[in-house]
C-alpha cells in the first residue's frame, strides 16, 4: 500500500508444539499463574501457567514448568481469587466508526430513559444548549437512541412534530436505534434540498418516505437514506477526531474485546485510511479492527495494514430491520401501537422489502470481492433465502475458493431449513442474541407474535444443523456493548422487559458456545484462528482478565463479570476501577 505510511505482513501459522521454536532457552517477558487459565483450545482447556515473549504465547502448562521460564526481568502476573485469563473477545460483527462518529449525537436511548415524559426533558436540555456561531448560524440539533420498541409511550414522528417537538429553528435530525431510520424536521429537510422530486439513493435501496399528496414526511429508511443528512454535518478537527476515535476503541476494550470489525460503515477514501493507519499504529490503540468494504466503497487497495488493521472482505445489506418494518419477512407484521409509532408502510410493505430485486444482482454486487470473506445483512426468511440463492451462484462459479467462509449476519428468523442449507454450502451465520434480551418483548408482543418472536436467533438450531462455527455478536451502536448480556441471552433466552419469561427456551445455547461464539468461532470466521481466538502457543497474546470465570458463575450473573485488563500482543490495558487511561495523546 504506497500511499500508506505502515505495512504488515499476515501473522504466520502457529507451531503445533507446546513451546515455541526458538524460545526454549529465553526468559518469558510475562508469565500468568494463579486464578484459572481457559484456553478456548478443546484439546488443553485449561492450564496452571502461560508464559508471553514479545508479542505470542511461548509456553503452557504447570506452574513448575512455565517458571523454568522466569528470568531476572520477566513480569509474573498473579491472578488472585475467581480471577479468569482467557483469549481476548473478538466481535465479528459491530461498527466503531458507529460509535466515533454518534458520540456527538444527544442519546434518547431506551437504555438510558424509560418514558417519553423524561426524553423531552432531554430534548429540551439540548436545544437549551444550541449555540449558532458565525462559523455555523444553522447549527444541527442531533439525537440518536429514538426507540419505541423499549420506550412504548414514544409518539410517531414527522417532520412537522419535530418542528413542535424540538425546534423549527435549526435542522433537527433524529435517529432510530437500530439506525435503519430517521427523522428530519422541516429546516432539515430544507438543508439537505429533499423535497417532493428527490429520488431515492442508490436506486431504491434507501427510501424517502412521502404522504399521500407525495410530499417526504420527514422520514428517511436504510443506510443511503439515512446518509443524506449524516453528510451535511460538520465533521470535528483532526484533534477531536483523533480524540473521539481513542475514545470509541476504549470502549470495546474496556468490555473485553481485542479484536473487533466495522461492517461497511467506515469512510475508506485516502484521508480516512491514512487516518485508521495511524489510530491502529498507535501504542494506545487497544485493540484490532477488521474492516469490510462495501460495492459503493469498492476493493481496498492491501489487505494487511498494519498488525492491528485489516481488510477482511465485503459486505451488503440485503433487507433491513425489525424496528423499521423493513426486515424481508414471510408473513407481514403485527398491526399494533408499536409499529404504528415505528411507522411501518403496511399499504406497500406489509411484510418489508428486500434491498436488491433478485439473487442475480445480489450475486452480482459480490462478484469483484468473491474471493474475499463476504458477509451478507439478512433478517427475515426472504432475505435469507435470497442471500442463500446469491451465495450459491458465487460458490458454483468459483470452485476454487473452497475455503470462503461466506457468512449470514444477524439471521433473526433464519428457518431449520435455511440453516441445514447454509451448512451444505458452506455458509456460517453469526446471531444478534442481544435482540432476545433487549427487544424480547417488543418482537413477541408488538411486531412478530410469540411463533416468530420464540425463534428469534436460534442459536442452538445453528448447532444441531451442523454450523460448527456460528458466532454472535454486538452490532453497536444498535445494541450497548455487553458481551456478558449477550452471552446471558444466548444461554437462558430471557429477557430484560420480562425477566421471568424465556423467549424459546428450546433454542438456548450452553457457556461454552456461547464463550466460543465470541472466541474461536470468531477468529474462524475472520481467518484468524492460527493467531487468535485462543491460547495456544504461537498465537498472539490478546488476553483478557476477568473477575470471575464465566464458565462456573450462573448464567444471571455473566453481566456482572468484570473486565478488569486486556493484553493486546502482550501489551497491557489496565481497565479496573481507578486506573488511567493508556492513552497519552491528550
Amino acid at each position: 500500500m504506497g500511499n500508506l505510511p505502515f505495512s504488515c505482513e499476515p501473522v504466520a501459522p502457529p507451531p503445533d508444539t507446546c513451546q515455541a521454536e526458538g524460545h526454549e532457552a529465553e526468559d518469558a517477558d510475562l508469565i500468568f499463574t494463579g486464578g484459572t487459565i481457559i484456553t478456548m483450545d478443546d484439546s488443553n482447556p485449561t492450564v496452571e501457567a502461560l508464559a508471553v515473549k514479545g508479542e505470542k504465547i511461548v509456553a503452557l502448562g504447570t506452574k513448575d514448568d512455565i517458571f523454568k521460564l522466569k528470568g531476572l526481568f520477566t513480569r509474573v502476573v498473579e491472578l488472585t481469587g475467581t480471577e479468569t485469563l482467557m483469549p481476548g473477545l473478538v466481535d465479528p460483527h459491530t461498527h466503531p466508526s458507529l460509535v466515533l462518529g454518534l458520540s456527538i449525537f444527544t442519546d434518547l436511548s431506551g437504555f438510558k430513559y424509560s418514558s417519553f415524559a423524561k426524553v423531552k426533558e432531554v430534548i429540551k436540555d439540548a436545544v437549551h444548549h444550541v449555540k449558532p456561531t458565525s462559523a455555523d448560524p444553522l447549527p444541527w440539533v442531533l439525537f440518536k437512541g429514538w426507540d419505541p420498541a423499549i420506550i412504548t409511550d414514544l409518539p410517531r414522528l414527522d417532520a412537522k412534530t419535530l418542528d413542535s417537538l424540538v425546534t423549527a429553528k435549526y435542522p433537527v435530525l433524529v435517529l432510530n436505534q437500530a439506525l435503519h431510520s430517521a427523522w428530519l424536521n422541516t429546516k432539515g429537510l430544507e438543508v439537505c434540498n429533499i423535497t417532493s422530486k428527490t429520488p431515492d439513493p442508490e436506486g431504491g435501496k434507501g427510501k424517502i418516505v412521502h404522504d399521500s399528496h407525495g410530499n417526504p414526511t420527514g422520514m428517511l429508511k436504510e443506510p443511503p437514506a439515512v446518509a443524506i443528512p449524516i453528510a451535511k454535518i460538520p465533521k470535528p478537527g483532526l484533534l477531536q477526531l483523533v480524540k473521539l476515535a481513542f475514545e470509541a476503541l476504549q470502549q470495546f476494550s474496556q468490555k473485553g474485546f481485542t479484536t473487533i470489525t466495522d461492517m461497511g460503515t467506515m469512510p475508506l477514501d485516502k484521508l480516512a485510511l491514512v487516518f485508521l493507519s495511524f489510530i491502529t499504529h498507535c501504542a494506545e490503540c487497544p485493540v484490532r479492527m477488521g474492516l469490510y468494504t462495501t460495492p459503493k466503497n469498492g476493493k481496498p487497495p492491501t489487505h494487511y495494514v498494519n498488525k492491528k488493521m485489516w481488510f477482511p472482505g465485503a459486505k451488503i445489506w440485503a433487507d433491513g430491520s425489525p424496528y423499521a418494518g423493513s426486515m424481508a419477512v414471510d408473513k407481514p407484521f403485527l398491526k399494533t401501537k408499536m409499529t404504528e409509532a415505528l411507522d411501518f408502510d403496511f399499504e406497500n410493505y406489509p411484510c418489508g422489502y428486500l434491498i436488491y430485486p433478485s439473487a442475480d444482482a445480489q450475486a452480482a454486487a459480490f462478484q469483484p470481492f468473491q474471493d474475499e470473506l463476504l458477509a451478507t445483512h439478512c433478517h427475515g426468511e426472504r432475505a435469507i433465502k435470497q442471500s442463500l440463492d446469491a451465495y450459491e451462484q458465487l460458490i458454483q462459479n468459483n470452485p476454487g475458493n473452497s475455503d470462503h467462509r461466506y457468512r449470514l449476519e444477524h439471521t433473526g428468523l433464519i428457518t431449520e431449513e435455511q440453516l441445514q442449507r447454509a451448512t451444505q454450502l458452506g455458509v456460517t451465520v453469526t446471531m444478534f442474541s442481544g435482540h432476545v434480551y433487549y427487544y424480547g418483548v417488543a418482537l413477541w408482543k408488538g411486531i412478530l407474535g410469540l411463533d416468530r418472536a420464540e425463534r428469534f436467533a436460534p442459536t442452538n438450531l445453528a448447532t444441531t444443523c451442523g454450523q460448527k462455527h456460528w458466532t454472535i455478536h454486538e452490532d453497536a451502536e444498535a445494541n450497548p456493548i455487553e458481551p456478558f448480556v449477550s452471552m446471558k441471552a444466548c444461554v437462558t433466552r430471557e429477557m430484560w422487559k420480562d425477566p421471568g419469561h424465556q423467549l424459546g427456551p428450546q433454542y438456548a445455547s450452553t457457556i461454552d458456545e456461547a464463550l466460543k461464539a465470541y472466541t474461536i468461532n470468531a477468529a474462524w470466521q475472520l481467518k484468524r484462528e492460527n493467531d487468535i481466538g485462543s491460547l495456544e502457543v504461537g498465537k498472539l497474546a490478546d488476553l483478557v482478565v476477568l473477575s470471575e470465570n464465566p464458565k462456573v458463575v450462573q448464567p444471571e450473573h455473566l453481566p456482572a463479570i468484570q473486565v478488569l485488563e486486556t493484553y493486546l500482543g502482550g501489551e497491557h490495558f489496565n481497565h479496573r476501577k481507578g486506573s488511567a487511561s493508556k492513552c497519552h495523546l491528550f
